[in-house]
């Protein structure tokens, strides 16, 4: 069934060609007028990460950027790049409207946009 932001969701290739621990961070204050880009690796267990026990005591609640924004859920099975190895619950919109991530998966939020809760529910393996 669609959905109304359900069309921000990306998984697999384009139709042309077939919580966490900062690893990157680049923003507008270190390259002038670039958007903001963050790259974290999200493992099985947050606790050396956080210092909590389980992700689901970890959530992002509702925001807007002035600029847009993409959120990478990437998998890391090289034999199945597409199975994420963890489910995580994001939401869009002023309806909240919920989205399951279960699979490698590219997110674009447009400028203005409410979004989040983003809420890691089950982590298998590293992503």
């Amino acid at each position: 069934m669609a959905t109304k932001y359900g069309k921000y969701f990306i998984t697999g290739p384009s139709p042309e060609r077939e919580a966490m621990k900062i690893i990157a961070d680049l923003n507008g204050d270190l390259i002038q007028g670039s958007n903001r880009y963050l790259v974290n690796w999200v493992f099985p267990s947050p606790a050396e990460l956080f210092g909590v026990s389980s992700w689901d005591q970890i959530s992002h609640g509702p925001h807007i950027h002035k600029s847009a924004e993409i959120l990478m859920h990437i998998g890391t099975n090289p034999d199945d790049p597409f199975d994420l190895g963890a489910e995580v619950e994001l939401c869009m919109g002023p309806e909240m409207e919920k989205h399951i991530i279960t699979k490698s998966t590219v997110t674009y939020i447009p400028p203005n946009f409410i979004h989040c809760p983003w809420t890691i529910k089950r982590v298998d393996r590293p992503f």
